[in-house]
């Protein structure tokens, strides 16, 4: 038996069905979740060390599917995410907010957050923050360790650690001893003619018993915002 010939559709049926499948597609798009962040940065400013604060992102979903927020998680111990609400119907917003703490960065700092959903088209959101820390006193060096590596017994030598008020006219800073007595402290404020500079000289006395020492010296200045700081002489 021989089969039956095909018989083309008619181009009315045939532009029918093609408008209904492409329909079809894009009510597909259309219904899919679209995750929507205002703002899309963050700018914390000029902000002094130790300082916090907080700013409000706004997720709205914009697709026409069910949006699911999976996690919200910072790169930094110091940038606090929290999210209030993990699911969104279509049209709804909801809040994450941010809380950012300068602690002890000096200059300008860069932190992310990352946001996942089931966004199809954008899974994963890298968001980015920034702020200027300004610190109220420089240290130099930033580590606030002095290196005396290998230092030769019987010898007596110094390091020096030179505090600078970026904003006070005048700073004036204090130190009796390292906290196990192993290094010997000199004061020197009005640092070169400065009086926004103070120096810290630590010295390996030639009585310095061999092997590796650790110490830490406690320094107080005049500033409120860092009346007690540290120099760790090794």
């Amino acid at each position: 038996m021989r089969p039956l010939p095909m018989r083309p559709l008619p181009v009315s049926l045939a532009v029918s069905l093609a408008m209904a499948l492409a329909a079809l597609l894009l009510a597909g798009f259309a219904s899919a979740q679209i995750i929507h962040l205002e703002p899309e940065t963050i700018d914390f400013g000029n902000m002094k060390q130790n300082q916090s604060r907080d700013i409000q992102v706004i997720v709205t979903n914009k697709g026409g599917g069910q949006l699911r927020i999976g996690d919200v998680k910072a790169d930094c111990g110091c940038t606090v995410p929290t999210l209030d609400r993990n699911t969104l119907l279509p049209g709804e917003s909801t809040v994450i907010n941010i809380n950012f703490n300068s602690k002890k960065f000096v200059g300008n700092v860069f932190k992310k957050v990352t946001i996942l959903s089931n966004d199809p088209d954008n899974p994963e959101i890298i968001f980015p923050i920034s702020a200027n820390v300004q610190a109220a006193l420089l240290v130099d060096p930033p580590s606030r360790r002095l290196g005396f590596q290998r230092a030769p017994m019987g010898t007596s030598y110094s390091r020096t650690a030179i505090f600078t008020a970026t904003e006070a006219p005048q700073l004036e800073i204090q130190a009796k001893k390292s906290r196990r007595g192993l290094f010997q402290v000199e004061v020197e404020n009005n640092y070169e003619g400065d009086p926004r500079k103070a120096a810290l000289h630590v010295t390996v006395p030639k009585t310095m018993k061999a092997g590796r020492q650790r110490d830490n010296v406690r320094v107080r200045t005049n500033l409120p915002e860092e009346e007690q700081n540290s120099i760790s002489p090794r």
